[in-house]
């Protein structure tokens, strides 16, 4: 094999190296632009959430206050 064959041959495995990570490179940031979105819903997601789980906590907190009794001292009385 001759020199210039074999830079032909070096030349265009490079340039098919090169582009195949060019590729590669366009998938990685199109996922990654999409990994963010979801991230990002599920953030959101999480907020909403948060305000239906103050909600039940309260109501939670509520039933347990009032299905305890308690003495006239205002301590929880013991149970029989």
């Amino acid at each position: 094999m001759s020199s210039a064959e074999s830079q032909r041959l070096f030349e265009r495995e490079r340039d098919h190296l090169v582009y195949e990570i060019s590729q590669n490179m366009n998938k990685l940031t199109t996922n990654l632009a999409l990994l963010n979105r979801n991230l990002q819903e599920v953030n959101a997601l999480g907020g909403t959430m948060e305000q239906t789980a103050d909600v039940w906590r309260t109501f939670h907190q509520q039933i347990v206050d009032t299905a305890l009794p308690t003495s006239m001292d205002g301590t929880e009385a013991e149970e029989m």
